[in-house]
């Protein structure tokens, strides 16, 4: 379904924060992850939460580049969690508890 940019926006700007994830793909998000994230670039968004995280096989740069780029918006930005490979066992249990962390964030808003 197309989805507008303002529906876009509205729907993140009326959250009390945001969690992206993007594998890396040729040591960067990958493309529809960066059309978002410049989506974002002249909103405000002071207090909100802001997670970054994705996997990745060789590099690992996604999750800090949208940290980085994401800092304009002025989001109380989370700690980046960077997963190599497929998450399974122990990095599984990794994502969960970085999940429950972004919950507890978000709700303490």
């Amino acid at each position: 379904a197309d989805i507008s940019k303002e529906e876009i926006v509205a729907e993140i700007t009326g959250a009390q924060g945001v969690a992206i994830g993007s594998p890396t793909y040729n040591r960067k998000p990958v493309p529809a992850i960066v059309t978002l994230v410049d989506m974002l670039q002249d909103v405000n968004m002071e207090g909100k939460v802001c997670a970054t995280f994705g996997a990745y096989g060789h590099s690992g740069e996604a999750p800090k580049t949208l940290k980085r780029v994401l800092k304009p918006c002025n989001m109380e930005q989370m700690e980046v969690l960077r997963i190599l490979g497929k998450p399974a066992g122990p990095t599984l249990d990794e994502c969960r508890k970085y999940g429950a962390e972004i919950a507890r964030n978000m709700l303490e808003k």
